[in-house]
């Protein structure tokens, strides 16, 4: 590079948020002054990075593709061991939302993952939707790879057979995995939740320590029919099944945000029903 001129951005020197000049020469005043490195020879690179340690500027990094065929897959999964092996990275997990409950096909992605990427962890469940970078996915399967950057982050994954008779015992597992374990800072789930009441479940997860955040979503299918499932790094493909991502650490901070309410769609109107009518309705609604 020529000296004093940056020819790399940081996330293409060092894959995270960090400025990072690339130059002939720096002195600490410089370093101070631009907010940025100068290297001089990829020999300082190591060096450099454990000043970037030191600093706390690791971040969480997040991929996010289609599945198209088992050849693209592996394809994108060899790309993201590269990239991995290459940056600064600890723990790596991914999550996997289909509309296909085809157990044979979900089976095949997980033993890619496990294949190309040993030691990942993985969730996922099916869905009558997928988005990708904010829009409608044309593809039946997406795919997103969560880089954690910082080492003290911690990832477990966990899937629980859940059904009104393990309800109890499964939200108590829950409270108490957390609370044996002080790093989790936020839980996610994916649950199928068809022949379910969540009241309780959720009114029992009330008892989570504070500060941990939790949040998830629903298993469906496109039909909205009864064979959703979910599966993970921990367990099989399960149409009756909870799977929970643990995830913190000292360096990890997450904040939700929740918005709800409902707003009335079309003009309003008054209908009345005799007592048949309503039976009707309350049955198919």
């Amino acid at each position: 590079a020529q000296p004093g001129t940056p020819s790399q951005t940081a996330e293409q020197a060092m894959g995270c948020g960090c400025p990072v000049i690339v130059a002939d020469r720096v002195t600490y005043g410089e370093l101070v002054k631009d907010n940025g490195y100068v290297i001089n020879s990829s020999a300082e690179i190591y060096s450099i990075m454990i000043e970037i340690y030191e600093w706390k500027v690791f971040c969480l990094r997040q991929f996010q593709f289609n599945y198209v065929n088992d050849t693209s897959f592996v394809r994108e999964l060899r790309k993201l061991a590269q990239w991995c092996k290459t940056m600064i990275s600890s723990t790596v997990f991914f999550q996997i939302f289909t509309e296909s409950v085809d157990e044979d096909k979900v089976n095949s992605l997980c033993s890619i993952i496990e294949r190309e990427m040993p030691g990942a962890a993985y969730m996922g469940c099916s869905t009558n939707g997928n988005i990708l970078n904010g829009e409608f996915s044309v593809y039946d399967t997406t795919i997103t790879c969560t880089v954690c950057e910082y080492p003290t982050t911690q990832v477990a994954v966990k899937q629980y057979t859940l059904t009104p008779e393990t309800e109890v015992a499964v939200t108590d597992e829950i409270i108490s995995y957390v609370n044996r374990n002080p790093w989790v800072k936020a839980v996610e789930m994916l649950v199928i939740i068809r022949g379910l009441s969540m009241t309780g479940f959720c009114d029992r997860l009330d008892k989570l320590r504070e500060g941990v955040n939790i949040f998830g979503g629903g298993a469906f299918i496109p039909d909205f029919g009864n064979a959703a499932c979910v599966f993970s790094s921990d367990g099989k493909y399960s149409e009756k099944g909870i799977a929970v991502l643990y995830i913190g650490g000292e360096d990890f901070h997450v904040a939700l945000t929740h918005i709800t309410g409902w707003k009335p769609l079309g003009s309003f109107m008054e209908e009345s029903m005799d007592e048949d009518e309503y039976e009707i309705y309350e049955k198919v609604m």
